[in-house]
């Protein structure tokens, strides 16, 4: 028997049918099998519309479709491939051989409806023709099993994809029907590659060709038109079972996450930038300072092409650009300087208070028409301006940026700047505020310093004041020099404790009465002990360091008293200097503050000012550093001392010290410097002569009677040593009748003191008893109540001095 007989008679007792479809023709031939499928009486060639009687109505339109549809693709192919044997029948065939029919219907029976599936394709007849041919198959038990197999899978929450081994699609539920955004009607009986077309390096058509091939499951992800699916594919022998799961609230929520982080990112790192801005606006003092600080920050960070600011002047009717760097030079003419009223965004910015933002120029020049040529020359293509506003309410300016391209400013964007402007606003009020107070600050600090330094033959002065470094109120650090009547030259810095008004109050008051006291005569001692009780009646919660000296321009001796004060620096003139000791600190022997109840009363110093010799006084400020030792300061000052150019002079030596020690933030607290510098010696004065004796002579007395005789004997010697016998007389008797009062009412020790002074001689007797020298009336037998009157006539000058324990009564007698 043939094979295709044997073949025929397996597939009749399969229960499967043949039958054949000629294109163009629409008739259909059957064997018996299939007949008996379809509802036909006998087997043979029909009509198509013959067959379809039996056809369940909603089948009928279905299988007419699909036949026609091959039937046209045959037609076109044939046409397309020519003859058999001509160039185009190998394509046309090819083309033949990719057709298909696939199509399951429902027939009635009786009372019954069974489901028949057709498949077939396309094959050449011996005449060039083409015929449909295929099988027919009863389908009904398998779909009687597929519905009973859906009704459980139905219940299951993921999607079911039931494919054939040849890619048929047996079942789909409606969760996978949605899934793959078809129905499930259109889908079930179809090849699974037509209905849901995929690339062939698609996730899909690779796992799921690779699970049939190695028949293994496999799980994967893939992104569909309705968002990812995860995809699990079992496969066997039987077909391929699919689970189809949406996640992609998963992936939207990844997407939600990675949107989240960004915008923390981006967050961060405009805190970041706020960061670095407060950072450098904690530093800034003046309004140029903050300007500095934003424009250089926001052309760091928002890499801009320019950034300034532009303030409103006082008058409320112009603006001004604090800094315009880096626009061109035309552009920097226009607007460094133009009305409030001015059409711009700048000034409509600072005027209305409302921020403009323009990303193109074409957005600028709509709302503002003459922009353009500007923005052209500067090199602009966005704009941004900001209204500096402060807490108050009070329109300071605008905070101008640009960019060189378009620059799209989303709303965070905007935010972040109209908050930068805020904190600029913020730090432009500071900054005008210290510079009103430091304005005022310096008017006061000024208004107790000497307008100019004396003029004095002999010596040469210089001096300066530097205000601390971010301070806004006036400091207590005050200098003076003045001529005393004795021709003398008065030197003071001082130091009162704390800043503002406070210590500017007791700064004046300590200045003005140090400059009384000095002209009452007495030495630096009794100045300096007069001003301890001042500062106890003036304000007692106070205390101030001074160091005071009187020094004789003409001969270079000097006394000075320090309360609490840094020590004198001595600057020796270079071709006296020794082996690194150009200069060299003395003084340091110190007594406690004015203010500080001075027990033991205020000591003083002799001193010798040589010819080309600086003396220097300073306060504190030049020396100390929060984060440093004193004694490193003072260290830094002798180095810095020794390397100054000898031939400044005092002004340019006190300025040239500052700048080198001041150098780079400045002080951090207020300093003053006051030189002295003793030229060349005098001719024909003995004082010049190192030999001279000592213009200073002490002694202490015991309260006995002789005390008187003693005090002569030493005030005669003391006179005829200073070349003065003409004034032995006089001075003899003043210190008679000063010392027997002393010895007759006190009743301790008395200190005795004669000072050579340029034109004078001072006498000073101290004793323990507080109380001054009266004047008496005697009568002309008494002995005594003379002494005052005696010493009122024979002195040119005299007075007395309280002390804590004590008194000093002194007397100045004029050389002829």
């Amino acid at each position: 028997m043939p094979d295709g007989d044997l073949d025929a008679l397996a597939l009749r007792a399969s229960g499967v049918g043949l039958w054949s479809f000629v294109p163009g023709r629409y008739t259909v031939t059957i064997d018996d099998v299939t007949a008996r499928l379809v509802g036909a009486a006998e087997p043979g060639t029909f009509p198509v519309a013959d067959l379809m009687g039996a056809l369940h109505p909603d089948d009928r339109k279905g299988l007419f479709a699909a036949l026609e549809s091959v039937s046209r693709a045959c037609q076109l192919a044939l046409r397309a491939g020519g003859p058999p044997g001509g160039r185009g029948g190998r394509a046309g065939l090819g083309a033949l051989r990719d057709l298909q029919v696939l199509e399951e219907f429902r027939v009635r029976d009786d009372d019954t409806v069974r489901w028949v599936r057709l498949r077939g394709g396309v094959v050449l007849d011996g005449t060039g023709g083409a015929v449909v041919t295929g099988v027919a198959a009863d389908t009904t038990a398998l779909r009687t099993s597929r519905e009973r197999t859906g009704r459980t899978l139905a219940q299951v929450s993921d999607g079911v994809l039931i494919l054939e081994p040849d890619w048929t699609v047996a079942y789909v539920n409606d969760t996978a029907a949605a899934l793959l955004g078809r129905a499930g009607a259109d889908l079930v009986g179809r090849p699974f590659w037509v209905e849901v077309p995929e690339a062939e390096d698609s996730p899909v058509h690779v796992n799921y060709h690779w699970a049939m091939d190695h028949q293994r499951p496999v799980t994967f992800e893939t992104p569909t038109v309705g968002g990812w699916l995860e995809v699990r594919a079992h496969p066997s022998i039987d077909g391929l079972t699919v689970y189809l799961r949406s996640v992609e609230a998963r992936h939207e929520a990844e997407r939600e996450r990675g949107r989240i982080v960004t915008r923390l990112e981006r967050a961060l790192a405009r805190g970041r930038q706020l960061l670095g801005l407060t950072r450098s606006l904690s530093t800034a003092m003046t309004v140029q300072d903050v300007a500095d600080a934003v424009t250089a920050n926001a052309r760091r960070a928002l890499g801009t092409v320019f950034a300034g600011i532009a303030l409103v002047e006082k008058t409320g009717r112009t603006m001004e650009y604090v800094s315009m760097s880096p626009l061109p030079a035309e552009t920097a003419a226009v607007w460094s300087r133009f009305p409030l009223d001015r059409s711009a965004p700048v000034s409509d910015a600072a005027r209305h208070g409302r921020p403009y933002f323009h990303e193109t120029v074409e957005q600028a020049v709509e709302d503002f028409p003459d922009i353009g040529p500007h923005m052209r020359t500067a090199g602009t293509e966005s704009m941004a301006h900001l209204p500096l506003v402060t807490g108050s309410g009070s329109r300071l300016g605008t905070l101008a940026l640009s960019w060189s391209t378009e620059h799209t400013m989303s709303g965070e964007e905007r935010d972040f700047l109209v908050t930068l402007a805020g904190h600029t606003a913020q730090a432009l009020e500071r900054a005008l505020l210290f510079e009103q107070q430091r304005t005022v600050a310096d008017a006061l600090q000024h208004a107790v310093l000497p307008d100019r330094l004396p003029t004095v033959p002999g010596v040469t002065l210089g001096a300066v004041f530097v205000p601390a470094t971010g301070g806004h109120e006036v400091g207590g650090d005050w200098y003076d020099a003045f001529v005393l009547p004795s021709g003398r030259l008065g030197l003071a810095v001082g130091d009162a404790a704390g800043h503002g008004l406070p210590a500017a109050r007791v700064m004046s008051g300590l200045r003005n009465a140090l400059r009384s006291y000095a002209l009452l005569g007495g030495g630096p001692g009794d100045v300096v002990e007069r001003l301890d009780a001042f500062v106890e009646q003036y304000d007692p919660d106070t205390f101030a360091t001074i160091a005071y000296l009187e020094l004789d321009p003409a001969t270079g001796e000097g006394v000075w008293c320090s309360a609490g004060h840094p020590p004198l620096l001595r600057i020796a003139p270079p071709d006296a200097a020794g082996s690194g000791e150009r200069a060299t600190f003395f003084g340091d022997d110190v007594d406690p503050p004015v203010g500080s109840l001075l027990t033991a009363g205020a000591r003083e110093h002799p001193f010798r000012l040589d010819p080309g010799e600086t003396l220097v006084l300073f306060t504190d400020g030049l020396v100390e550093r929060r984060d440093d030792d004193l004694d490193h300061g003072l260290d830094r000052l002798i180095a810095t001392a020794a390397a100054v150019p000898p031939e400044l002079s005092p002004p340019d030596l006190v300025r040239a010290i500052c700048d080198t020690l001041l150098a780079g933030s400045g002080p951090t607290d207020d300093v003053c410097l006051l030189a002295v510098r003793r030229g060349t010696a005098a001719a024909g004065r003995p004082e010049d002569d190192p030999s001279a004796p000592d213009a200073v002579v002490r002694h202490v007395l015991q309260p006995v009677p002789s005390a008187a005789y003693v005090a002569r004997s030493v005030a005669r010697e003391a006179l005829r040593s200073w070349g003065l016998t003409d004034l032995v007389d006089t001075v003899t008797l003043v210190v008679s009748e000063l010392v027997t009062n002393a010895v007759t009412h006190a009743g301790g020790e008395v200190a005795l003191e004669l000072r050579r002074l340029d034109d004078a001689v001072r006498v000073s007797v101290t004793d323990t008893s507080p109380d001054t020298p009266q004047h008496q009336d005697p009568g002309p037998r008494e002995e005594h109540g003379r002494g005052v009157h005696l010493v009122d006539v024979l002195a040119a000058r005299w007075g007395t001095t309280a002390l804590p324990d004590g008194k000093r009564v002194w007397a100045e007698l004029d050389v002829p």
